[in-house]
Order: structure tokens, then sequence, then C-alpha cells
């Protein structure tokens, strides 16, 4: 839930030559430059960093239609399934929190470029916390000795980590009391990375009789079956612990650039949620899943109000108004640093996007309360603002 409070600013604008953190996140001008093979489509495998780029600073419309340029998925479109008409959308919240029961061991997706599945696993985990759960593992962390020391994800914890909702995720995981480890072992055979997770979540539970743990994953590691040939994470872990993790695919319906890339169902759903929900059917108390999972969260399409996405007004993050200075250009790269982050060379914004159209101001969401540094930059001069949210 969005929340409102008073802020103080001390504006500091100045064309500083200070060394800052930020390498990471780049106008959208150099993402096309940087990955201009991606965008002549010569070299299409490109388009994986450049989406991810776009990503870490909230460039998600971008981000979905070079996504679907580079994996060309498509699905036949106005097909109806009846079954399923028959369900109604309920808050996916509500429904998990009901749901996961006695279970040991939740596992969620995510799909790389788009970070309403970080928000959405970060509420899980608000929500969870209350029925135990104490571990947060999670794809793409490379390490934890660096984030058990500083108490704060930087840049070197992992790649994915760099967009701002993902290290908020992980931010708010610590200050819950969540231990955050890594399972991922990239590299080698599809097997040997599958057995390989499976068996470091194992161990997890192995070596602590309390442990309640939440996944996060990308993509398909989360699938429990074997219908399409593959044997992946989810399936190896029940295999190995005897443990039936509640996976829960919040990838596979999401919103695309045209229908054509949409799930079917998503296409008829898509539009008429305003919250990740689940379709359930009271009549029968069956939730839509698949043979792959247990259940499946749909996202609601991306609106826009005041510049900023439906799915950061609609979360957890507390919002925020930031006054443009008036002698910045535009395009305007924004980010939002925790102060006491900000002095890291490595710092993760908890908040990164890229403003086209020149306005006077701007909501910024961060995670929690306290000071917070603004760095706006036109590529010419940053200007810097401090507040307190």
């Amino acid at each position: 839930m969005q929340k409102f409070l008073t802020a103080i600013l001390f504006f500091l604008l100045t064309s500083t030559a200070r060394s800052q953190p930020g390498s990471m996140y780049l106008h959208y001008r150099e993402i096309r430059k940087n990955f201009a093979p991606c965008f002549e489509k010569t070299n299409i495998s490109l388009c994986d960093d450049a989406l991810w780029h776009m990503s870490f600073t909230g460039l998600i419309d971008s981000a979905t239609l070079y996504a679907n340029i580079r994996y060309n998925r498509t699905f036949p479109t106005g097909k109806i399934d009846p079954a399923f008409a028959q369900m109604k959308a309920i808050p996916a919240i509500n429904y998990i929190i009901n749901r996961v029961g006695n279970a040991r061991v939740v596992m969620l997706n995510e799909q790389h470029y788009y970070p309403p599945n970080r928000i959405f696993t970060t509420e899980v985990l608000m929500a969870l916390k209350q029925q135990g759960f104490n571990y947060l593992g999670c794809e793409g962390i490379y390490q934890t000795e660096a984030l058990t020391q500083k108490g704060y994800p930087d840049q070197e914890t992992g790649f994915y980590i760099n967009e701002p909702q993902y290290a908020n995720m992980i931010r708010e995981a610590l200050k819950m009391g969540y231990h955050i480890f890594a399972y991922d072992t990239p590299g080698g055979t599809i097997d040997e990375r599958e057995t390989g997770q499976a068996c470091a979540i194992y161990n997890v539970i192995k070596k602590d009789s309390s442990a309640k743990i939440i996944i996060h994953a990308g993509l398909g590691h989360i699938r429990e079956d074997t219908t399409r040939g593959l044997k992946l994470m989810a399936w190896y872990f029940k295999q190995l612990s005897g443990i039936d993790p509640f996976t829960i695919n919040q990838a596979g319906n999401i919103e695309n650039s045209e229908a054509k890339f949409e799930t079917p169902l998503y296409q008829q759903a898509g539009s008429s949620i305003k919250e990740p929900s689940v379709f359930y059917n009271p009549q029968t108390n069956i939730a839509f899943g698949d043979s792959d999972y247990d259940l499946s969260v749909f996202h609601p399409r991306t609106v826009y109000s005041e510049s900023r996405a439906s799915w950061l007004h609609n979360s957890y993050l507390l919002k925020h108004s930031v006054q443009i200075p008036a002698d910045l250009n535009f395009p305007l790269l924004i980010k939002v640093y925790r102060k006491e982050e900000y002095k890291d060379d490595l710092a993760i914004p908890m908040d990164a996007f890229e403003l086209l159209q020149k306005q006077r101001s701007v909501a910024v969401f961060v995670p929690f309360h306290g000071d917070y540094v603004v760095v706006m930059d036109d590529g010419k001069q940053k200007g810097s603002i401090l507040f307190k949210q």
C-alpha cells in the first residue's frame, strides 16, 4: 500500500565531478549505442543484455518489445477457454497466504526483465514471514559475504540485482530477518546446474531443521513435472528431499508488446485485473495452475500515472514527489539512493528511471523511511537532491 509522507528537501544542484555510483545505469541512447548489433538484428543474442539494462532504468515497455523480438514466441489469438471463464479473479497474496498451509518450501519464478515479479515476491516475503518462513534463496546471487557485512546488496552481489526492485527485495528480506543464501550453480550442463541448485536448497534444510524457504528463481527452474522432456530444479528437489514445494508461476501470464506474444488466457483476462491475481472457481475450490506449477499468478497491464508505472503506485513502496531543477535537460536519467549506501561506488539505487519528456516534478518510490539522495543526469550535468522519507 502506498504511503505519503512529508519530506524535507535540500537542493544541492551541482555539475559535480565527484565519482558517483551508477555505471550500470544508462540512458536509452547509451543502451542503443552499446548494444547496437541487437537493434540492427545482426546479433540478436545481445538483446538479452540490452533488455536487462533497460529494466535497470525502468524502460519496461522497451524491454518487453525487444524481448519479443529476441524470442519471437507467439500464441494463437482470440481463443476462449470455457473452463477458465467460470473462474473469477481474486487477490493473489490473499490466496497464497491461505493456500501455503504446511508447506516448507515455496518457489516463485520471474521473467528477468520484468520488475513487477520482484515486487510481488517481496510482498509474498512480507506475508509469509508471519507463517514462519525464514530463508530466501535467489537465482543470480553470486555471493553473500559482502551482503552480510554491508547489510545491503551492491553491484557485486549479482547481475540481476542491479535492477532496483530486485535489490529492494533483498533489502526488505534482510530487514525482516530472512537468511539469504545463494543456491545457483551457473555453468556446466543443464542437468548439472539443475541438480546443483536442488542440492544447495536441500542442504539448507539438512543444516537447519526449522528452515522454511522461499525460492526466487528464473522462469522454468521451478517447473515440477517432466512433460516437456526436461528435469529441472524443482523436480530434482522434490525427488531429493521428499518435500513437495508449492510452486508459483508468475512469469507466464504477463503483458507483452502485442497480443500474439501473450498466452491465450492472458489475452482473455489481462485487461480485467488491477492487481496481481489468481483465477479461482469457488464451486470447485480450484485455482488455475497447469501441469508444470501449482499456481499461476496474472499480473495486470501497466498503466502510467505521473510518468510512473502502476505496479509502483500499487505496491508496498513509499511514494515521494521530487522537484526537477529547471536548468536540467531531457531525457533525464534519475537514480534514487539511500544516503547510507550512496557513498559506496558499487551502490544500487532504490529507484532508477529515465524521463523522456520535460516535466517539473516526478514521483520516486523507495522501500522504507530514511534519508535519500536523488541523482539527476541529463548527460551533460548532474544534479543532486537530498530528501527525508
